[in-house]
């Protein structure tokens, strides 16, 4: 768990417990899709541009022997394999499915990747 001044810029308060959370919208606003993803595909080659859908080289879901055959969209962080189908709509979804995280696992890590 991350702590402090950071941790403070990431929570939000429950109306009715007034318990911290972690705030999703406001982690993911402090990421760059890019970065998370070079960080999880070490074999994804340099982007020809910074926004849209790029290829992200050999899927992580399957054992790919196609390179290509995944993109990633830089602007949501949304992911596609079109040798697999493997697909999700943000950086959440494509951590659970990856790690096998549960919800609050993947924000807690995307968190410590945000401050």
């Amino acid at each position: 768990m991350i702590g402090g001044e950071a941790m403070k810029a990431l929570t939000s308060y429950s109306r009715k417990s007034r318990a911290p959370r972690l705030d999703a919208r406001k982690i993911l606003d402090r990421l760059r899709p890019l970065d998370v993803f070079r960080d999880e595909l070490p074999s994804m080659p340099p982007p020809r541009r910074d926004h849209g859908w790029v290829d992200a080289g050999i899927c992580c879901f399957h054992d790919d022997h196609h390179a290509g055959s995944f993109k990633v969209n830089l602007d949501n962080g949304a992911y596609r394999c079109f040798a697999c189908n493997a697909h999700g709509g943000d950086l959440i979804a494509f951590l659970r499915a990856r790690h096998g995280y549960s919800f609050r696992e993947t924000l807690e890590e995307l968190a410590r990747c945000a401050v």
